[in-house]
């Protein structure tokens, strides 16, 4: 409920938002409640009830997600200024008095407004302006029809009126399982996050203060759907909401092999440990010793081949995809303190 302050002295850019001012990640079930103050108005200034400027890129889109802006300022309800592209938002909703109900400014490619809805007082119900964003994807948005809006974005979304937000009939365009709408409510309001829950036990070796990095990727996609970082050799992680289909987790760690696990979600909870090796310790025992050595030997030498992909890719010094000798010799140089691999 706090009051939320932008002051810009100088030439520049001013941005403030409810949960972020500048957002290049993720923010997803969050609410905002407080007015927002843009000081300074000379300047390029942008106010958000959720984040003020949000920017993304093609490896790792910004995303806003399940959240949701009751306060009335000058500004956008969500987010006010997609500034470089490859942004999604997506379930949210705004109910405050507000200059656009959900998105402000979009500019760049790579930007998706879905399943969204606007109930609150504005002259853009949902989006204002579009800049060089052509290939933007808007669908399932929907605002409460009036008389007060001058852009000419609205043919992008639907037009509803109250009766239809209150009745159900928006909630049943917008059910994607998030929503939730009960007899004494005006309009569709988030519910419980859809999904399961996975988490475990990660171990890893090194420090005590060194971190671990646990990603869920869906299949297909190159950008985390739930990411975490953890401290320490054995750290719990959760994945809460996880939905149905199927993920790639990946952990990751300084010095360690990432290892990679197909984890397919259904409708129950999904334990999974998992645990990572030292670039070298075949046998995962957080050490480089002989034994190590004797395996590797083996398996170039023919005598004993590792089929385990992971074990052959803690092997696998050089990271070309074959055990050779040269791998024994790094392997054995690190033994003996001449060359450590860590």
């Amino acid at each position: 409920y706090a009051e939320v302050l932008c002051m810009d002295s100088g030439p520049g850019v001013g941005y403030a938002g409810g949960i972020a001012g500048y957002l290049a990640g993720t923010v997803k079930d969050c609410s905002n409640w407080g007015f927002i103050h843009m000081y300074d108005h000379n300047n390029y200034t942008y106010a958000g009830g959720i984040v003020g400027v949000a920017s993304g890129t093609v490896e790792q889109s910004a995303v806003i997600s399940r959240c949701f802006n009751e306060a009335s300022f000058t500004g956008s309800g969500i987010v006010d200024y997609i500034y470089n592209g490859y942004v999604t938002v997506k379930n949210c909703y705004n109910t405050g008095s507000v200059t656009t109900g959900i998105v402000g400014i979009a500019k760049g490619a790579g930007i998706s407004i879905t399943y969204c809805h606007n109930v609150g007082i504005t002259t853009k119900p949902i989006i204002d302006s579009i800049i060089n964003a052509d290939d933007i994807e808007m669908k399932n948005c929907y605002y409460v029809e009036t008389s007060h809006y001058d852009t000419d974005r609205v043919e992008m979304t639907d037009a509803m009126l109250s009766e239809k937000f209150a009745d159900g009939t928006v909630l049943a365009l917008l059910n994607n399982g998030h929503w939730t709408q009960g007899e004494d409510d005006e309009y569709p309001v988030l519910g419980d996050a859809p999904g399961v829950t996975v988490s475990g036990m990660v171990t890893s070796f090194g420090k005590e203060s060194e971190q671990t990095t646990v990603q869920l990727f869906p299949s297909g996609s190159d950008t985390p759907a739930f990411s975490i970082t953890l401290t320490g050799t054995h750290a719990m992680y959760s994945f809460n909401g996880v939905e149905a289909g199927t993920y790639t987790m990946k952990v990751s760690k300084a010095n360690h092999v990432t290892r990679e696990y197909t984890v397919v979600v259904g409708n129950s909870p999904i334990p999974l440990d998992a645990k990572i090796h030292l670039l070298g310790d075949v046998t995962g025992d957080g050490r480089l010793r002989s034994n190590d050595l004797s395996l590797v030997y083996d398996h170039v030498s023919g005598e004993a081949l590792i089929e385990d992909a992971y074990i052959f890719a803690c092997a696998d010094i050089d990271g070309n995809g074959r055990l050779r000798s040269n791998d024994v010799t790094k392997m054995y140089n690190h033994t003996t303190g001449d060359e450590p691999l860590w």
